[in-house]
């Protein structure tokens, strides 16, 4: 894997988030800890992707396996945050894959159900180990597993 573009976020975040871009692999990664809420979500996020336009042909890992209790984001936030994506993205993303890591058993429930909705054209797909995710995210002729 080459070196990543390692990013935290802006001093005024909690610093419940963090995130990187691996851009020989075109692979965006998110690590999501305990606090993580609505608010991080819309005003941290979005800045990924208008700091770096290039994420739109980017797979995705989004690592949630920092949270240890229920965390402060909603279905509401995430359906505005698929607006905003959208909005941006204008209909040229290509079908990139989003690769969920996580033991909540409610949160593999709604990937499964429902952010196909939310963020059409992307695959969702959860896992509970790190290495698995980034290696379906990165591979676009990986078979899909349920």
């Amino acid at each position: 894997m080459s070196p990543l573009d390692r990013n935290d976020p802006a001093p005024d975040a909690a610093q419940n988030f963090s995130w990187s871009i691996d851009r020989e692999q075109k692979l965006l990664l998110i690590e999501i800890r305990d606090g993580f809420s609505d608010y991080d979500l819309l005003k941290y996020i979005p800045r990924i992707w208008e700091d770096n336009p290039e994420v739109i042909w980017c797979n995705t890992v989004v690592d949630h396996r920092g949270t240890f209790g229920p965390t402060d984001w909603t279905w509401g936030a995430l359906e505005k945050l698929g607006k905003q994506w959208a909005e941006f993205e204008q209909g040229q993303n290509p079908g990139t894959r989003v690769a969920i890591v996580t033991d909540n058993y409610w949160l593999t429930l709604l990937v499964n159900k429902a952010l196909g909705f939310i963020f059409p054209g992307s695959r969702f797909r959860c896992f509970k180990e790190i290495h698995p995710a980034m290696s379906w995210a990165a591979d676009d002729e990986a078979p899909e597993e349920d």
